[in-house]
């Protein structure tokens, strides 16, 4: 019992989320501006895999080449996943009370689906601290069944899907409600938000 207080203790001093921002009109423009960022960019990751799929990209691609873009496509759309994580845990003040809990919720799935992991141990990575060897093609490919519980058609509707896109239902349409939300709350002005986060004019 001891030994596993000590352990919990060590771990949360240097396993830490990261520390949520202040609830200010400045962060609610930032926050705004990262849910437009993620919406085009998962938007963006989806199609890519409707246009591998195409006779026009397959006929000059190889198989070889074709499982080479889906996996590029594939650690782009985890990655940005990740980010959602973060977001989450630096912005959560500035949402509006009435969609927190579905985006928490969104929070703790893409979590226990294992993008985070995704993130820290393969983008970027060569070898598995767990297992002290390189990472190995089955435990990349382990992971990525995880993320998208082995039906990869399904979860890229679930991140984007044109005839369903609302809040709870895709991970784009509770993105655009939450980001239309900030801005009803904060009264954000189009002016505003035509000012990037550093003081740049979009």
């Amino acid at each position: 019992m001891l030994f596993q207080r000590l352990r919990d203790l060590v771990r949360s001093l240097f396993v830490q989320r990261a520390q949520p921002v202040e609830n200010t009109r400045e962060r609610a423009i930032e926050a705004f501006w990262i849910l437009n960022d993620f919406i085009g960019d998962l938007i963006t990751g989806t199609r890519a895999f409707e246009y591998f799929d195409t006779p026009k990209f397959k006929a000059g691609a190889t198989d070889q080449v074709l499982r080479n873009y889906n996996k590029m496509a594939d650690s782009f759309l985890f990655v940005t996943l990740a980010k959602w994580i973060e977001f989450y845990d630096r912005y959560h003040a500035v949402i509006p009370t009435d969609v927190r809990l579905i985006c928490k919720q969104l929070r703790d799935e893409l979590d226990r689906r294992g993008v985070r992991e995704f993130r820290n141990k393969v983008v970027g990575h060569i070898w598995s601290k767990k297992h002290r060897h390189p990472l190995l093609p089955s435990e990349i490919d382990e992971l990525d069944r995880r993320i998208t519980n082995g039906d990869g058609k399904a979860f890229l509707r679930w991140i984007n899907d044109q005839a369903n896109n609302r809040l709870g239902a895709t991970i784009v349409g509770t993105s655009e409600v939450v980001r239309d939300a900030i801005k009803k709350k904060w009264s954000l002005s189009d002016q505003e938000l035509r000012r990037l986060p550093n003081g740049d004019q979009a």
